[in-house]
């Protein structure tokens, strides 16, 4: 994908960023995305982490990949 367009990443795995996006920024960051894919850690049902919901409220498309 990152051959097509441009990925970022701000968490600390894989980072692209300068720096870590602290919690409190994640929204505002998440905004300036056109989709968000949100990698799911654990797959228990009814659990969710926070990752699709911050790019819900963020506005952005959300893509939500289980393991």
């Amino acid at each position: 994908m990152s051959l097509y367009k441009k990925v970022v990443s701000s968490g600390k795995y894989l980072n692209t960023e300068s720096t870590i996006i602290p919690k409190e920024k994640t929204r505002e960051w998440l905004s300036k995305c056109k989709f968000v894919i949100a990698f799911e850690n654990k797959t228990y049902v009814g659990y969710v982490t926070e990752k699709p919901f911050q790019a819900y409220l963020a506005r952005s498309s959300t893509y939500i990949l289980c393991r």
